[in-house]
């Protein structure tokens, strides 16, 4: 039997927020204030959290100041709830136990989720596999790549049985807000958001557009829409009049509003998406500059290293290069 089995409704949920070397501090905020004043709103322990380092009881996230943690891994006992916090060196990261420790958590019943880019330490302990996940904008390229078995959404937050995950930043807010709800109902996550003077995204927003909107700063919905699209056909060149048809408009409409909004076509639009992806692609996963190419879909190496020369003014090498000596 799991632990979930023999929960009762009184049974506070044991939670573990597990802090990697230069986790984010808003984020870890996010993650663990809502719990707090959950528990003061709702007259009970209804969460009882510890914070969990990877590196020992010593830490410190990226902004540099000292803190303390309850434990590390080597003190951890079963949990109902994981979830990790790290930052930008995720993907990247290596640690034999704590990859051991997740799958043992998940084994015994526990929900698993990630902030930002510790999606990656959840997907590669075999985690995230068949499920909606989200990761940073910055990163969802990478992870793609990485992990193809994973259901990668540039959404805020992802909610997928007992997954979780939040592109970072407010999103661990929004995300914690909404685990709040499923567990003890929408009145108590009103009020904890309420209490933060929060206005909850996603409680009546799409959280997709909403993500695309913050990265693109885009506010069409058709041209929203348009953009989802292009990025879910990345390798290969889809025709402006199937997207047109996508949005539900002509394709001299599509046009019209990719120019009042942008300044450019859709085809240049869809070209600079795809150079932006190969940079981030460059700088944050271990591919060849020819597979980077091709997962941007150029067809030829030749043909890409000209494009990106000319957006960036340097040849794809040098951004593989500096991946390369940084790790």
């Amino acid at each position: 039997m799991t632990r979930k089995a023999v929960q009762s409704k009184h049974k506070p949920r044991r939670v573990a927020i597990t802090v990697l070397p230069r986790f984010p501090l808003m984020a870890f905020a996010g993650l663990i204030e809502p719990l707090r004043v959950a528990n003061l709103l709702g007259g009970a322990m209804l969460y009882d959290y510890v914070i969990l380092g990877t590196a020992g009881r010593r830490t410190r996230p990226s902004c540099g100041l000292a803190m303390s943690c309850d434990g590390g891994l080597e003190d951890a006992s079963h949990f109902d709830r994981v979830v990790l916090c790290s930052g930008g060196d995720a993907a990247d990261y290596k640690d034999a136990k704590l990859m051991a420790w997740l799958r043992r958590e998940a084994r015994g019943g526990a929900d698993m989720g990630a902030v930002a880019d510790a999606s990656f330490l959840l997907a590669r302990a075999g985690l995230l596999d068949g499920r909606r996940c989200t990761a940073h904008w910055q990163s969802q390229a990478a992870f793609r790549e990485a992990y193809p078995k994973a259901r990668v959404e540039s959404a805020i937050f992802v909610l997928d049985r007992d997954r979780f995950t939040s592109a970072g930043g407010s999103g661990a807010f929004d995300m914690t807000l909404a685990l709040i709800e499923r567990d003890h109902g929408r009145p108590l996550a009103r009020a904890v958001a309420q209490w933060f003077v929060h206005e909850r995204a996603g409680e009546d927003v799409e959280r997709e557009p909403l993500a695309l909107r913050t990265r693109t700063g885009l506010n069409d919905p058709i041209l929203l829409l348009a953009v989802a699209s292009m990025e879910a056909q990345m390798e290969s060149l889809p025709s402006i009049a199937e997207i047109a048809r996508r949005c539900g408009v002509s394709p001299e409409a599509l046009r019209r509003r990719f120019r009042a909004q942008t300044g450019e076509t859709p085809l240049r639009y869809f070209r600079r998406l795809r150079l932006e992806r190969a940079r981030q692609l460059l700088s944050q996963a271990d591919l060849k500059v020819s597979e980077v190419a091709v997962a941007c879909g150029f067809a030829s190496p030749a043909q890409f290293s000209r494009a990106f020369h000319a957006a960036f003014g340097h040849p794809p090498r040098r951004a593989r290069d500096a991946f390369l000596s940084h790790n």
